[in-house]
C-alpha cells in the first residue's frame, strides 16, 4: 500500500470514528494531501456538512447512521456472516494484528470499519479474511445506507472506502 493509499485510510479512519471535539479541524487540515481530486472532493463534502452542524448533532447524526441502525452497522464481518464462527475467527485475528501494531481498539469490536481502516493505514499485511470481506462489505454498507438516507453526509466516507482502499493480501509463497 502507498503512502497516499495509507494516509486516506487514516484519514478515513478518524472521520469514521466516534464524533470527538476537534476531530473535524484535523479532518480539514489532513485534506491538501490528498492528490486526488474526487477523494478530496468527497471528504471535503463530508467536513463541510459536520462543520456545518453542532457536535452535538454530529453525534446524533453517528449514532443515528451507526449505532441505531444495524442494517448500516459498522461491523465488516457481521455484514458478511452475521455472528457466526468465521465473523470471530477474523476478529481474533484482527486482534492480534493490532496487537502487533499498537493499535487501541478504542472500546470498539475488531471488525469495526474505523480500526480496521487504522490498521490497514498502517501498511502492515491484512489477513486474508479481511481481503474477502473488506469490498462486499462496504460496498453493502453504502448501498443500505443510499436506501436509507440518501442525504446522509456518511455517504461520501463510505464511497471513498469502497472506491480508494483496494486490499491486497501478499502470497504465501506455497
Amino acid at each position: 500500500m502507498s503512502d497516499l493509499d495509507r494516509h486516506i485510510c487514516q484519514l478515513l479512519a478518524d472521520a469514521l470514528r466516534y464524533p470527538a471535539p476537534g476531530l473535524d479541524p484535523r479532518l480539514a487540515s489532513a485534506l491538501p494531501a490528498v492528490p486526488d481530486p474526487g477523494i478530496r472532493k468527497s471528504i471535503t463534502s463530508f467536513v463541510r456538512a459536520i462543520q456545518s452542524i453542532s457536535l452535538g448533532e454530529w453525534e446524533e447524526l453517528y449514532t443515528r447512521t451507526f449505532d441505531l441502525s444495524p442494517a448500516v452497522a459498522p461491523y465488516l464481518g457481521y455484514h458478511i456472516w452475521g455472528d457466526g464462527y468465521p465473523r470471530g475467527k477474523l476478529m481474533a485475528d484482527l486482534n492480534r494484528a493490532y496487537r502487533d501494531q499498537g493499535i487501541d481498539d478504542q472500546g470498539e469490536l475488531p471488525d469495526h470499519l474505523s480500526l480496521v481502516l487504522r490498521y490497514l493505514g498502517t501498511g502492515a499485511p491484512p489477513p486474508p479474511e479481511l481481503a474477502e470481506v473488506y469490498s462486499p462489505a462496504t460496498h453493502k454498507m453504502l448501498a443500505i445506507l443510499r436506501k436509507a438516507d440518501k442525504h446522509n453526509p456518511y455517504i461520501a466516507l463510505l464511497e471513498v472506502a469502497c472506491s480508494a482502499v483496494v486490499i491486497q493480501v501478499p502470497e504465501t509463497g506455497r
